[in-house]
């Protein structure tokens, strides 16, 4: 991801996610817990880290939202806390809302490689579905996609016609890759991920995650 943990809006969330603890040392100690045997660089562990704190927080303030009587749950591992809440927010009803694109952002998004087509989202039913399919919270996402803070690509297979992963492109400086998420959060396979480097190559995009650990071959 850009900043990573530095990143002033994580720490924020750090700081919020901490205050759901009873201590620090128990907040410290289930942190530890969700990479307990992970082989994962430092900077792979910080990206993975980053991105449980910004789900969790981005589902607790839209339920809360959504519920004035919303409560945390009391969970303490840090992944079964997410996928808990992940529950209440694919279960609320939202309105449909279309997520509408200039013809200059479909050029630039989408695109068909070898394995898969990449598509943007259509709408925020279309990524609580998503979600719902690869069980993740990729719905939370969107009212960030509708204001155009950032856009949710869908990768569909083309032999089984079924979404199989999302990526997270946004555009500051340029446009950059910050999240390739499959089922259950696992990064991408090999050859996913070689699908995914060549889009990116094809569409001026930079591959800023950790979630592709792979060069292609010239």
């Amino acid at each position: 991801m850009t900043e990573g943990i530095f990143e002033a809006n994580y720490a924020k969330d750090f700081l919020s996610l901490r205050s759901h603890f009873i201590s620090e040392k128990q907040f410290a100690h289930h942190f530890v817990n969700v990479f307990h045997g992970i082989q994962l660089t430092d900077y792979f562990l910080s990206e993975r880290l980053l991105g449980l704190v910004k789900d969790i927080m981005r589902m607790r303030h839209q339920l809360e939202e959504l519920h004035s009587d919303f409560i945390m749950p009391k969970v303490y591992d840090i992944q079964e806390l997410h996928d808990t809440l992940m529950v209440p927010f694919l279960q609320v009803e939202k309105p449909y809302q279309e997520i509408l694109y200039t013809k200059d952002e479909k050029n630039k998004m989408e695109s068909d490689m070898p394995m898969s087509d990449f598509l943007l989202a259509k709408s925020n039913h279309e990524l609580i579905e998503a979600g719902s399919l690869l069980n993740i919270c990729v719905g939370s996402y969107a009212e960030a996609a509708l204001q155009k803070k950032l856009y949710i690509v869908l990768i569909r297979s083309k032999e089984s016609g079924r979404i199989t992963h999302c990526l997270e492109i946004i555009h500051k400086r340029g446009w950059a890759l910050v999240q390739a998420k499959g089922k259950y959060n696992q990064i991408p396979v090999a050859a996913i991920q070689e699908d995914i480097q060549r889009y990116c190559e094809q569409k001026g995009i930079t591959i800023q995650t950790g979630d592709i650990q792979i060069e292609l071959v010239s």
